[in-house]
């Protein structure tokens, strides 16, 4: 019997997915906290936290939430991004 040596994938594909993904949630995280930002700047000065946190729910809350899913609670235009790389990620990265 011949023994084959698996295929194995060259690194610097891999190194390059990973600066991707890393790439494509730094631009998610930019524009969710710039809407995040333009609504609370909407809001009075002294009921801002109160009107988003109804209207919205925490920002903790949202930040949980899978990117796809906090773009369409916070109405952000998503078409220019790779979500199938941010797919089951939430802001911080971490895996919902």
């Amino acid at each position: 019997m011949a023994t084959k040596s698996p295929a194995i994938l060259p690194r610097p594909l891999k190194a390059k997915t990973v600066s991707d993904c890393q790439s494509e949630l730094q631009q998610a995280q930019q524009l969710i906290d710039a809407r995040i930002h333009d609504i609370m700047n909407s809001f009075p000065q002294g009921r801002r936290n109160k009107l988003f946190s109804f209207r919205f729910g925490s920002i903790a809350a949202i930040h949980a939430l899978e990117i796809k899913d906090a773009f369409k609670l916070l109405d952000i235009d998503y078409h220019h991004l790779n979500l199938r790389l941010l797919a089951a990620v939430n802001y911080h990265g971490d895996t919902v």
